[in-house]
């Protein structure tokens, strides 16, 4: 039997569920109506129970094999389980049937979104809307469909259409801030907020919104002060704590930032995250020992939590403890899912005193990803500083070809050209890099001091 119901649970939900279980335990075959089937269908399909939801699925064909809305959960199920393909023909003959019936519109545009075809999602969504029912969602997800089409001004249109409808519907809330930014509209977001909070001074979520508007402005002490008036409202809202911290690290504040994220932790879903923020926080302003500590807190929670165990890491190498340090970056890669910075860190952790361990855990970030150069770069950089020049020459010839920046891969090269005695091929590269000729040199002149005299 179920036991997944939430405090907020209908009792009468509760008491539906439990009796059809009981029924399917005990093989009576109790009858439920249509009305009763979609309760305990969609009570299954809210909680991604996919096997209870299957099986509840077939009792409702077997008693009701052509009521629609028994049709429009087979379907919702399949999409559940990835198979567009049969999903689609089961809602395109319910249109067909029933042209009018915006349930199936929108279970079309949800389908259409997922496969990536916002046209048609938008065209369906619009139908959906006919009944006028749950208009904040719909045209929150037109809004959401004219953004992935990079009709900008459209999705601001929706999602406002949207907040017009419901001024605390909260993902329209957050998307049309972000599409304010992405389309350099920051300025009518402004004002569109400005007039919400002033229409709804208790809407602590458009505080936030115009908060956010603030802080993506510059404007970090306006941003501070509309997420203060945010959590007057309600002191448990999270976001407004973390643009607050936000606010505070771009002004320099990091103390501060991380007073701010210590006092969101009662109201954080995740606190092992904050815990490891604030770690990071005290361990880029040097305050090491305090660093440990956080991210100890965090791993209290979470004793996997790869972020935690790579900061202890980072925190015991720079006190000069490698041992401790490569302890816990191995802890790292043993408990997360193969990650080439994982074994990035674990190589420059341990390239001071594990040379073999280093070489391999270089040559395992770049079988999981050769796509960054820093990998690249610190692995030959690593070979150079062992006097390898030939091996790190080899590994930058091998990387230059896909460098996003070649200019630091030729100054590598040029290097072990140099130490090598092979000056035509250095001065070759020497004049070839003449067009990034500033950073260029820096780097080469850091890694081979005495050759400045054979610059051309």
């Amino acid at each position: 039997m179920t036991n997944n119901f939430k405090k907020d649970d209908d009792e009468e939900m509760r008491e539906l569920v439990l009796a059809y279980e009981t029924s399917v335990k005990e093989g009576s075959h109790r009858y439920f109506d249509v009305d009763e089937m979609e309760i305990v269908i969609d009570y299954y399909l809210e909680n991604t129970d996919i096997e209870h939801l299957e099986e509840a699925v077939c009792y409702a064909e077997r008693l009701f094999p052509d009521a629609t809305s028994i049709r429009l959960r087979r379907s919702h199920l399949l999409c559940t389980q990835g198979l567009f393909d049969k999903a689609l023909p089961i809602l395109r003959e319910l249109v067909r049937l029933e042209p009018d019936n915006t349930d199936v519109h929108y279970a079309l545009g949800a389908i259409y979104s997922t496969m990536g075809q916002p046209k048609k999602a938008i065209q369906h969504y619009l139908l959906a809307a006919k009944d006028k029912y749950c208009l904040d969602t719909i045209y929150g997800n037109v809004a959401d469909e004219y953004r992935n089409l990079e009709r900008l001004e459209e999705a601001i249109h929706y999602y406002k259409k949207a907040l017009s409808v419901n001024p605390t519907e909260e993902r329209s809330l957050q998307n049309i801030v972000f599409t304010f930014d992405i389309s350099n509209r920051l300025k009518d977001g402004e004002k569109y907020f400005s007039d919400m909070v002033e229409r709804h001074p208790y809407n602590h979520q458009a505080w936030c919104a115009l908060g956010f508007i603030y802080f993506y402005l510059g404007l970090y002490e306006k941003a501070i002060d509309a997420q203060e008036y945010a959590i007057a409202i309600d002191k448990t809202f999270y976001d407004a704590y973390s643009c607050i911290a936000n606010c505070h690290m771009a002004m320099n504040e990091p103390g501060k930032a991380a007073t701010t994220l210590l006092e969101s932790i009662p109201y954080a879903e995740t606190p092992e995250l904050i815990y490891s923020s604030i770690g990071s926080i005290y361990h880029d302003i040097g305050n090491l020992p305090t660093a440990v500590i956080y991210f100890r807190k965090a791993l209290q929670i979470d004793p996997n939590m790869g972020d935690a165990l790579r900061g202890i890491a980072f925190c015991y190498d720079a006190m000069g403890d490698h041992g401790t340090a490569s302890t816990y970056i191995e802890r790292a890669i043993d408990s997360n899912p193969p990650l080439a910075e994982f074994h990035h860190d674990a190589a420059i952790i341990q390239s001071c005193n594990d040379i073999e361990a280093a070489v391999k855990h270089f040559e395992t970030a770049l079988d999981i990803d050769n796509t960054h150069d820093e990998y690249w770069i610190d692995y030959a950089l690593f070979l150079y500083a062992l006097k390898e020049y030939e091996q790190s020459l080899t590994l930058m010839e091998a990387g230059v070809e896909s460098a996003n920046e070649p200019t630091r891969f030729q100054a590598v090269m040029a290097a072990c050209h140099f130490m090598l005695g092979h000056l035509k091929a250095f001065s070759e590269i020497a004049i070839t890099a003449q067009e990034q000729w500033d950073d260029w040199k820096e780097m080469f002149l850091h890694l081979c001091p005495d050759a400045e005299p054979y610059l051309p």
